[in-house]
């Protein structure tokens, strides 16, 4: 898991290029899809969706990696908490403490770092766009920031704001249905 973290995206994007593109020749190298295309209905969807796997998986690798760093150290810490002590003692197995206690004490920082990382991947989409050659936000951002145009600017910037406050709000919502506990403490404001 370190070693994914560790890897920068633009470099993961590049290598997942060279295997799957170029060595192997399953999947287009870049763009969003073919310059003429014939295809229609569900045959044009598949064939648009193949252009998607490789950012995709790119970004999925990374997010992942982090993600399950971040399980793992909440996992760990809940594990030492006292009523995981007190279950043992009471009798439960090992699963039946990992599924009804463990799992449920332990997300919620999880879900912290995947809200927090819609934020980012805004701004890590610059690298995956300019790497798969992709036309999307972080793209639209750079030509406008190259061109000076500074509505452009401020409307994919406000677009990213809003996108970041939704994502924390929907967090905001998914603790309290998580955690009866925030629920009550919200309500007693």
């Amino acid at each position: 898991m370190l070693i994914g973290y560790a890897m920068p995206t633009f470099w993961v994007g590049q290598l997942l290029v060279l295997i799957f593109s170029i060595q192997l020749g399953w999947l287009p190298t870049q763009g969003m899809g073919p310059m003429i295309s014939r295809a229609t209905g569900i045959d044009w969807w598949i064939e648009r969706a193949t252009y998607l796997v490789l950012p995709v998986a790119t970004y999925t690798i990374l997010e992942t990696t982090r993600v399950a760093r971040f399980m793992r150290a909440s996992v760990s810490e809940t594990l030492q908490q006292g009523f995981i002590v007190t279950a043992r003692q009471k009798g439960l197995s090992r699963g039946e403490i990992i599924r009804a206690h463990v799992v449920r004490n332990s997300i919620l920082p999880v879900i912290t770092v995947m809200g927090y990382s819609f934020g980012t991947a805004m701004g890590g989409a610059v690298l995956l766009e300019t790497v798969f050659s992709y036309p999307g936000v972080g793209s639209l951002m750079v030509e406008a920031v190259r061109a000076r145009d500074t509505q452009v600017i401020v409307g994919v910037v406000i677009l990213v704001a809003c996108s970041v406050v939704f994502m924390n709000i929907v967090v905001d919502l998914l603790y309290g249905w998580l955690d009866p506990r925030i629920r009550v403490a919200g309500a007693q404001r």
